[in-house]
């Protein structure tokens, strides 16, 4: 059990440090990037996120509500999240699906109006059993990889003068769902989600 953790960590500071390559004199920093250099400050960045997204496993496709919190410091980050989903198949035949993710976040970049990330992480979860198992639900875990832009966006509040940044992201997240009676079923997943 032990090995698996050292293998994890080691696989998440080889791919933390792959991406967070130094800055090239070539390349100019925006104004805000210049600001946030001159500051010297790291990015420190928090929400609460409401998404949506498309999910398909197999021969089931639909639909995911889910509700999370994301943490971000400089390079790194956390996130975790609830989803609950209604899927169907080809002889539409309709199953429920609740999963829990939580993903290590690895921010190459760093910038707080727009930076693309990368997860790595594992899913828990149960699906609805539409097959010919004894059983009302299924559990699974699945190894889960994410590629995603998280990006602020600018929101009227009270009036044209009061103007709040809003984090929004688009994921794509692919995972490796076993089931505990051995099948594995490859998912991919789309969201897009708000933070408030």
């Amino acid at each position: 059990m032990t090995n698996w953790k050292v293998i994890l960590g080691l696989t998440l500071g080889i791919c933390s440090s792959l991406f967070s390559a130094p800055q090239r004199a070539s390349d100019k920093p925006t104004r805000s990037e210049a600001r946030e250099i001159m500051s010297k400050e790291p990015i420190r960045n928090q929400f609460t996120y409401v998404d949506i997204g498309l999910l398909q496993i197999a021969d089931l496709s639909g639909a995911l509500v889910g509700i999370g919190n994301r943490y971000q410091w400089s390079n790194h980050g956390f996130d975790y999240k609830l989803h609950l989903g209604v899927l169907t198949d080809f002889d539409r035949d309709v199953t429920g699906l609740a999963k829990v993710n939580f993903l290590y976040l690895g921010f190459p970049k760093p910038n707080l109006g727009s930076q693309f990330y990368y997860g790595l992480g594992v899913s828990l979860g149960a699906i609805g059993n539409d097959w010919s198992i004894d059983t009302a639900l299924i559990p699974f875990i699945s190894p889960e990889f994410a590629l995603g832009l998280q990006f602020k966006t600018n929101t009227k509040k009270y009036s044209s003068k009061n103007q709040a940044k809003s984090n929004r992201f688009i994921q794509v997240q692919v995972g490796m769902p076993t089931l505990v009676y051995g099948f594995v079923m490859p998912s991919v997943s789309v969201n897009y989600g708000w933070g408030f």
